[in-house]
């Protein structure tokens, strides 16, 4: 019985011997490519990018300072939504909060868990946040940002269906409708995870397309190769994206028409039709806001892959940026609606009050 054990482990200790010595061998082997790389753009015409601001500790301490400002900004939006709500508005209330959970939490990955430094025009990049998962961070992020996208398709539907719906044919669909909607948001990105490469060679591919890389050395992490072309991910983004794009237009679309034709035919009072025409002006501000500050950045990604452009400082501003839109549309949602507004605005006044007393007490 003892040899058996011994054989075994013994065994144990070849095959675990043998797996470190291969990925010893291969991270030695892709480090001399990268110094070879790097060499041989400091000796050649091609030009290096050693600018603090193409820097992993650059973006790094960028949205550390994001999540800073963001945890007493969000945690204010959602105590506005919780306590400040009126009445009136009970109905969306809860939306307004689902809504404000995942636009939270997808800055949250971003800025905080991922910390995403991207090696665009390459599907590849290293996660330097708090978790070490580049695979899982990016599909949490895209998910999230989908998660996001249905949030804001579920409060459009909600006012259309409570304003003008209730005794349409859509009584009967929107149920089946949002469990598609549902079920879709989890699968959008997972496509691409069929079809990842193999790391170590992949890894060599995206380093000899983007030559010219200073040595990686931030925290010994590794880079993450989602795929040697945009073709499934991208097709899986698009596929998702039109859909919820389509139905939050249509809804929008639907409110606008119903509310001027409640203006024509004075179905509703005067003061209810303002209420509600106020809220969905301020509605569409700040989802036209949160769709802004995504679309500039996709757009901008779009841009940079077709034209196979790399510039690391741009990189790293495209996801500054899309980690800013928590934080933006919670100020915009605090200014554009009307009750929260005027709870923010009375608390200022009341601090400037208590400063300026005690200015003159002191003096």
């Amino acid at each position: 019985m003892s040899s058996i054990i011994s054989d075994a482990h013994r065994s144990i200790h070849k095959l675990a011997s043998h797996v470190f010595l291969q990925k010893r061998r291969h991270f030695v082997s892709l480090q001399i490519l990268v110094y070879s790389n790097f060499i041989m753009c400091l000796s050649g015409d091609s030009h290096l990018d050693t600018r603090y601001l193409a820097s992993p500790e650059f973006i790094a301490f960028a949205l550390h300072c994001v999540t800073v400002v963001e945890f007493p900004v969000m945690t204010y939006g959602a105590y506005c939504i919780l306590f400040k709500t009126p009445a009136r508005m009970n109905s969306v209330k809860w939306l307004m909060l689902n809504l404000h959970f995942w636009s939270s939490l997808s800055d949250f990955v971003i800025s905080f868990i991922g910390i995403p430094y991207i090696l665009l025009p390459a599907p590849a990049g290293y996660g330097l946040g708090l978790i070490d998962a580049p695979s899982l961070l990016i599909y949490c992020m895209v998910t999230f940002i989908a998660a996001l996208a249905a949030s804001v398709l579920a409060i459009y539907e909600n006012r259309y269906f409570t304003l003008f719906g209730r005794n349409t044919f859509w009584k009967k669909c929107r149920k089946p409708f949002f469990v598609f909607i549902t079920s879709l948001v989890p699968i959008i990105f997972v496509p691409p995870y069929f079809d990842i490469p193999e790391q170590t060679s992949a890894r060599q591919i995206i380093i000899s397309k983007i030559p010219c890389q200073p040595p990686f050395t931030y925290k010994n992490r590794e880079m993450f190769v989602i795929a040697l072309d945009y073709t499934i991910p991208v097709y899986s983004i698009a596929f998702g994206t039109l859909i919820l794009a389509v139905s939050i237009t249509i809804f929008g679309v639907l409110i606008g028409i119903n509310l001027v034709k409640v203006r024509i035919s004075s179905v509703y009072s005067s003061r209810t039709f303002m209420i509600q025409r106020k809220f969905a002006i301020a509605l569409v501000i700040q989802s036209l806001f949160m769709l802004s500050v995504v679309l500039a950045p996709v757009l901008t990604v779009l841009w940079i892959i077709e034209l196979w452009y790399h510039n690391q400082v741009l990189n790293n501003f495209v996801f500054i940026t899309l980690s800013l839109h928590g934080i933006g549309s919670t100020i915009v949602m605090i200014l554009v609606h009307r009750p929260y507004r005027e709870f923010t605005f009375s608390k200022f006044s009341l601090c400037c009050k208590e400063v300026e007393t005690y200015k003159s007490n002191v003096t």
